[in-house]
This record gives structure tokens, C-alpha cells and sequence, in this order.
């Protein structure tokens, strides 16, 4: 993405300040678009990966931090996506609890379904069938 804005910079003469806002609002955007695959249908795999959006928002403040004018496009387009990739974490980390509860992963690893108290293995214990 970010060769796009120096093809776009060098050698099609636009100002730096116009597309770096809008490779940050591509990015902002696929930020967003990312939480919602991950949390539609990449749940399975991807439930308790919470590192994307931290990075994302170290990301935005060090643009933020960098930027001299707060008015311009560029800070305007690293705070939205700092508030994007922020609420991204702030509604996960309680779905993820709730969906934790709700609906465990591993329910048949750590809950025994069944106890068959006629196998045993010589010892006189019990085996768990699940």
C-alpha cells in the first residue's frame, strides 16, 4: 500500500500530505474491515488475537506524535483510525469473554461427557471416555 503513495508522490505529482491521508484511510479501512471478518467468520481461529489492534493504534499515535498541525489531513485520517483500531479492541475484548462463556472451543478437551465405571486398566481407576 505504501508504494502506491510514493508512485503516487513521484511520478504523479501529488502532494505528500493528500496521500499519505489516503493511504491512512485505506488503512483505517481495511482495520475495520478486518474486525468484521475476524469476527464473523474467523472466530474459530483467530478468537483470542488481540495484537493487531494495539499495533495499529501505537501506529496512529506515532503519526499523531510526528504531525505538527492536528488540523491537517494526515492527523485527522491517524485519529480516526486510532478511535477505529481503540473501539475495535474495546468491543472485543468483552465478545470475546461473552463468546467465551457462550460458546467454548475446547468444551469436548476439558469437560468430560461421559464416565464408564466398568473399564478400568487394572489399577482400579476410572477411564474417562469423551
Amino acid at each position: 500500500m505504501f508504494f502506491q503513495v510514493i508512485l503516487l508522490v513521484y511520478h504523479a505529482g501529488l502532494a505528500v500530505h493528500t496521500t499519505s491521508a489516503a493511504a491512512l484511510g485505506v488503512y483505517g479501512g481495511v482495520t475495520v474491515t478486518w474486525f468484521f471478518v475476524e469476527t464473523a467468520f474467523f472466530d474459530r481461529w483467530t478468537r483470542y488475537t488481540f495484537s493487531v489492534y494495539p499495533v495499529v493504534a501505537w501506529t496512529a499515535c506515532g503519526i499523531i506524535a510526528r504531525e505538527n498541525n492536528l488540523t491537517s489531513p494526515v492527523a485527522i485520517a491517524a485519529l480516526s483510525v486510532l478511535g477505529s483500531s481503540v473501539m475495535a479492541l474495546v468491543v472485543k475484548v468483552p465478545l470475546v469473554v461473552w463468546r467465551s462463556y457462550s460458546r467454548p472451543l475446547y468444551i469436548e478437551q476439558t469437560i468430560p461427557h461421559k464416565i464408564d465405571l466398568r473399564v478400568s486398566h487394572g489399577s482400579g481407576g476410572i477411564t474417562t471416555i469423551l
